[in-house]
């Protein structure tokens, strides 16, 4: 998607994947509201986004805000080169709920999403080419 290639092969079973992320600065202010809050005292909170995409919608959010036009393409693993296939199970989804800080302490994130998209395209280009 950077390099802008018009098609980006991605593996079948990980397109559906789930899995809850939180941009740094969000995360943050979650500790922070824990920490100084005595209602969290003897409480454990998850934290990250309200709602976890798939790893498709994921990338499909990034190419928008990376003004990317290409496909995005769901293949078999077997058609991937070795190196880009993932050898794992993406049958269970690894999701957070994060109504508990929410509802206690009144967490949310401070972060734009949008922001927070383009800030993670900036350090992704920073860092991989």
């Amino acid at each position: 998607m950077l390099r802008g290639d018009v098609e980006l092969r991605i593996q079948d079973g990980w397109a559906g994947w789930r899995w809850t992320h939180g941009f740094a600065e969000d995360v943050a202010e979650a500790v922070v509201a824990a920490v100084t809050n005595s209602a969290s005292a003897a409480r454990i909170y998850n934290v990250g986004e309200f709602h976890a995409p798939t790893m498709v919608e994921r990338l499909t959010e990034f190419a928008r805000v990376a003004g990317w036009h290409g496909n995005i393409i769901e293949v078999p693993a077997s058609e991937l080169p070795e190196t880009d296939r993932m050898p794992y199970d993406f049958s269970h989804h690894i999701v957070s709920d994060t109504a508990r800080i929410r509802t206690d302490l009144g967490y949310k994130e401070v972060i734009p999403h949008e922001f927070a998209l383009a800030r993670t395209l900036e350090y992704e280009m920073a860092t991989e080419f």
